[in-house]
């Protein structure tokens, strides 16, 4: 079996949810969508939701936008 197979993955929503029950922080879903994009990561199921495992989420948080020099350290 894949080893990509058995990673837990989930939605962009799912680990902003996660990371708000976590840290009490709501994350702007937008923002994230297009830090995902800059950091061209994640597996894309229709209709167009990209699945993400926790190193890709980690990976995505800390990519900064362009003209952005924040980032969010979770």
């Amino acid at each position: 079996m894949d080893v990509r197979m058995t990673e837990e993955r989930k939605t962009l929503a799912d680990w902003a949810e996660e990371y708000h029950v976590r840290t009490g922080v709501v994350l702007n879903l937008g923002t994230i969508r297009k830090r995902r994009a800059v950091a061209d990561i994640g597996l894309m199921v229709p209709p167009k939701t990209f699945l993400l495992t926790r190193d890709e989420w980690q990976k995505v948080m800390d990519t900064p936008l362009p003209m952005c020099k924040r980032v969010v350290r979770a």
